[in-house]
């Protein structure tokens, strides 16, 4: 194995500890714990915020987990496309074909999507 495939597999050993752990933990609580209500237990919002957070680092930054549905998020996905409709704005703009740049602009306006130009560049917000 070369070094790079030794780390992986310590790594993983390691990752595959920690989840046993975890879910030991989880076990340890009791169900009582899990089956009631959070402020059966005292717990309050900033608790289970914190709750949040932590489980987030574990499963994402421990584990190595990734939320698939969050990076393919449909946000990500319009803000790609009209980022695309904004770079071609912007090269007919720069051949100065004004008629495909108006109406890239004018038939976004359409679809709720406003183009603000501004000095920086270009930005969008939807309706």
């Amino acid at each position: 194995l070369t070094g790079d495939e030794k780390g992986r597999q310590v790594v993983h050993k390691k990752r595959e500890q920690l989840a046993k752990d975890f879910v030991q933990g989880l076990r340890e609580t009791g169900d009582p714990f899990l089956r009631s209500s959070p402020n059966a237990f005292g717990v309050t919002k900033a608790d289970l915020n914190l709750l949040k957070q932590t489980l987030e680092i574990f499963t994402y930054n421990i584990l190595g987990l990734v939320n698939v549905s969050k990076e393919n998020s449909s946000t990500d996905k319009l803000s790609g496309a009209v980022e695309i409709l904004i770079n071609l704005r912007k090269e007919a703009r720069l051949n100065k074909d004004f008629a495909l740049s108006d109406k890239i602009r004018d038939e976004l306006a359409e679809v709720g999507i406003q183009l603000n130009d501004s000095r920086e560049g270009t930005t969008f917000t939807t309706n």
